[in-house]
């Protein structure tokens, strides 16, 4: 049974922002981690992917995260995730132009690496 936004907890709801350092490398690790989680959330509650495309709804998610979306908190990802930010991206092969770059990267290839058997049906 599908449930409103407003009726779900997402798992970045659940955090307790105030124990948390972005200074912190396990923070952060944890911080990608839930948000993994709430991006899943997010295609399964916001999403008809009988009627959108898998990629075009991903691609939006990871988009509109702060995490890619402010620059310290994309830089602090590049940093724990240990991307230069002078590096080739191993998808594209071109070199990364911003840190927001990489952290929409790592987002999408975290996201891909735990869930991407849940949704082998729409990705053909």
């Amino acid at each position: 049974m599908k449930t409103t936004n407003e009726n779900r907890e997402t798992n970045i709801t659940k955090i307790n922002f105030k124990d948390l350092n972005w200074d912190n490398d396990y923070h952060v690790l944890e911080l990608v981690k839930r948000e993994i989680d709430n991006i899943n959330d997010c295609l399964i509650y916001d999403y008809n992917l009988n009627e959108t495309d898998f990629y075009d709804a991903l691609h939006q998610i990871i988009d509109g995260s702060a995490f890619v979306i402010y620059n310290y908190k994309a830089e602090r990802i590049a940093k724990v995730f240990d991307i230069c930010p002078f590096s080739e991206s191993e998808i594209t092969g071109e070199k990364f132009n911003s840190w927001n770059e990489i952290a929409y990267q790592v987002l999408e290839q975290e996201f891909l690496n735990k869930y991407a058997d849940k949704y082998e049906k729409f990705t053909c």
